[in-house]
């Protein structure tokens, strides 16, 4: 399922490893990559966030959005901010500019495998900026969960978001479909993967 963790009850002890995790190793770690930079949610960030938040073509496939004010963006990153969660705001080094986040999710230990989801401020596509952050995801996954496999999901009718994991070398799941309700319409989702482990 989407956005859910598939943990039994049997496995606690690994569930608390990646807990601590986040809370350590995560919260106020930053990385980089050539053009962009992934950090934790800070208070300054809400005016950008709520620039792309607020764009109803931006979340027209997410269960969130669009923002109808300020307010409720800063809702979200004192949220973000207070969960320590997985999730980074991408931020373009030179304008210095919070311009979309990465999130990854959906930890599963008997298979291995996690999942990665994006949004991005639409002043800022065709520039490669999702490409190079889902790339960096690659990268970095496998040090913070140990996971072989990482999923994308997309909704079939955003090309863009597909063309992203098809540049990045992703491979289509053929065997998979989910359909969900999102802002009351059935929408149905697809997915792809990348094999992590060398």
């Amino acid at each position: 399922m989407l956005g859910s963790f598939a943990i039994g009850d049997s496995m606690a002890k690994e569930v608390n490893k990646i807990k601590t995790l986040k809370m350590e190793d995560l919260s106020q770690t930053h990385y980089t990559s050539t053009r962009l930079e992934y950090r934790p949610f800070e208070p300054a960030d809400c005016k950008d966030v709520y620039e792309y938040g607020k764009d109803a073509e931006s979340c027209r496939f997410l269960m969130w959005g669009p923002y109808k004010n300020i307010t409720e963006a800063e809702a979200f990153v004192k949220n973000k901010i207070a969960e320590s969660d997985l999730q980074w705001v991408i931020v373009e080094k030179e304008e210095k500019k919070v311009i979309g986040t990465i999130r990854l999710y959906d930890y599963n230990v008997k298979d291995r495998s996690g999942a990665a989801s994006y949004i991005l401020n639409r002043n800022y596509t065709g520039h490669g900026y999702m490409l190079e952050s889902l790339q960096f995801m690659f990268g970095i996954a496998p040090k913070i969960m140990p996971i072989d496999i990482l999923y994308t999901y997309y909704d079939v009718e955003n090309e863009k978001s597909r063309n992203v994991m098809i540049k990045a070398g992703m491979i289509s799941d053929d065997f998979y479909e989910e359909q969900m309700v999102i802002k009351g319409q059935l929408r149905t989702f697809k997915r792809y993967y990348k094999c992590l482990k060398e």
